[in-house]
Parts: C-alpha cells; structure tokens; sequence
C-alpha cells in the first residue's frame, strides 16, 4: 500500500520478512503472485524465510518468469550458523528442493547410465531407495517402524503360508537385491566401508533397482 502511493517506487528495495509466517497455507499462492508482480516495478525483492517449501515455490514460479520483458534474475542464500558467528553463503536451492528420494534415484540413475561416481555411495543407497519406493507402493503392507528386513521376512512367510502380497518373481528379485546391497551396510557388514566393489556388478545391481522401483 506504501509503494503505491511512493513516486520513488521504481528506485526502492522491498524486503519481505517471513511473509508467511501469520497467514494460512491457502493464502500461499496469492503471496507468491503478488511477489512477482511487485518485480518489474522495483528496483529489487529481497523475500527471507524460515519455511524452505515456501521458498522452493517462489523460486519455482518467479525465478524462471520474465516480467515486462525485463529478465528477472535471482539469487539464492542462506544464513548459516557456527558456534561464533554467521555466515551469508550461496544456496544451492536446485539440490536442496531435491528429496532424499530423488536424490538417491538421480544417483543411481546417473551411475547406470555412465559408471561414474562414489561407487560406495552408490552401493549404500541401493537399499534406502528400495525401502522408500516399497513404503510409498505398499502403505498398507510396510507397517510403521518397520524396516525393509522385516518387511521382506514378512512377505516370505505370507509366501509360504498361501496369503502372498507381493509375486514371487518381485519377492524373489528383492531377495537378491537386499542380498547384494547388504554387504555395503554396517548393520549387515562390520567392514561396509572397505567392501570390494566390482563397477561392473554394481551397474547391473543398479540397473536392476532401477528396474524393481
């Protein structure tokens, strides 16, 4: 309402503080819009928040636009804390918007196709990326605090006991996988960090995963 009535409109730095802070989530997008709009009649928009998900939206929906056809170019930071002091750094936002998920499964994907990277980072998200497609496919069937072990060991009993809930060419495939992917996690492999890894055999596995989820 000031900037309306402000003849130095053009000249002036908007600084939002937490703009979400006190309103409800359906007010998110009217925020986000008038943010963009207030872009080509100032001089620049400075939006801070603790809410990174509000952040991800607004880079997602203003970062790319342009406004008047004037490109509107951006910058992402963030405020980190030591014991001492604070730093102002470089946000890398494109990585950080990524989920744990999509992060292991651009991992593994970009291994799969080149056979480059951490070869034991790769190894060690096999079986968390497995774990995480299963609770998603299967909520009713990965019960709460369970882990991927248990649900195995329980789909191999309901195998046996006539009331499967996953086939068995898939409970057999998963079998092999977690058979392999164990031997990269301490809780299964005391020397996890030291295991041989053959690049070869590690980029089927991968690919096999990739195929499973």
């Amino acid at each position: 309402a000031a900037l309306d009535q402000d003849a130095e409109r053009a000249k002036r730095v908007v600084v939002l503080d937490d703009p979400m802070s006190s309103l409800d989530k359906h007010r998110r997008m009217n925020t986000i819009q008038e943010i963009r709009t207030l872009l080509p009649t100032v001089a620049q928009v400075i939006v801070m928040s603790h809410d990174e998900y509000f952040l991800y939206d607004v880079y997602n929906r203003v970062a790319p636009r342009i406004a008047n056809r004037t490109v509107v170019n951006t910058a992402a930071l963030i405020l980190n804390w030591t014991a001492s002091a604070s730093t102002i750094e470089v946000w890398d936002i494109e990585s950080a918007k990524m989920g744990n998920h999509d992060k292991r499964h651009a991992l593994l994907a970009g291994f799969a196709l080149t056979g480059q990277g951490d070869s034991l980072k790769v190894a060690q998200s096999m079986r968390p990326h497995l774990e995480r497609y299963l609770r998603v496919a299967c909520p009713d069937k990965f019960r709460d605090g369970e882990t991927l072990r248990e649900f195995r060991n329980r789909a191999r009993a309901a195998k046996q006991s006539g009331s499967s809930f996953m086939n068995d060419q898939r409970l057999a495939e998963l079998d092999q996988l977690v058979e392999f992917s164990n031997d990269f996690h301490h809780d299964t492999n005391p020397a996890a960090d030291i295991a041989t890894i053959n690049t070869t055999e590690l980029r089927q596995y991968v690919n096999r995963t990739l195929t499973f989820t």
